[in-house]
């Protein structure tokens, strides 16, 4: 996970629309992940 994580931070910037995707579906993924959590832990 750390690996892709690494990955994913070092990606060339020639391509900002996949840049924008990653970042996006970056914060999706911790939105969900935190409601997730808060949803499980209330």
């Amino acid at each position: 996970m750390f690996r892709r994580v690494k990955y994913l931070l070092f990606w060339p910037p020639f391509i900002p629309r996949l840049n924008e995707l990653f970042a996006i579906s970056g914060k999706d993924v911790v939105g969900i992940l935190s409601h997730y959590t808060a949803a499980l832990f209330h």
